[in-house]
């Protein structure tokens, strides 16, 4: 049974549309929602500017994960827990998976080939195959975003 899902999202339409379906999901099912946005590593040892260019994209992230946590509330679910990490995607999001003790995952897809390997994405595919749990590709929707 699903209580607890992880909504990984990189903030693209396609990723949108992955959290409007987990809304819709954790609502009918009762079930908390858990967001999650993977940065790519930093290096500590970066020049100040670089650093100062990497904390603006980590508080921009941050303030895109508040909006789609505000989704939640007017869909009556619960978000529990919104966090940034760095990382390697799917490795992170997989860890996460199994640290935050989730039932399931739901990412996102490309959309964009003809090839199924390729649908899904090399984050999703890979997130797939190493998951402690569940996981929910959610294809984009033909026309349109359900946010």
């Amino acid at each position: 049974m699903l209580t607890r899902l992880l909504v990984a999202t990189d903030f693209s339409v396609n990723a949108d549309h992955a959290l409007c379906l987990a809304l819709d999901l954790a609502r009918r099912i009762n079930a908390e929602l858990l967001l999650l946005h993977v940065t790519m590593p930093f290096p500590a040892s970066a020049p100040l500017p670089e650093r100062s260019d990497h904390e603006r994209l980590m508080a921009t992230a941050r303030r895109l994960l508040d909006e789609r946590v505000a989704l939640a509330g007017p869909r009556g679910v619960v978000v529990t827990k919104a966090m940034v990490k760095a990382g390697l995607a799917a490795d992170v999001i997989a860890a996460t998976a199994l640290d935050e003790g989730v039932d399931g995952v739901v990412v996102g897809t490309h959309g964009r080939d003809e090839d199924p390997a390729l649908l899904i994405g090399s984050v999703g595919e890979r997130v797939v195959r190493i998951a402690p749990c569940t996981v929910i590709v959610a294809k984009p929707p033909l026309l349109g975003s359900c946010a």
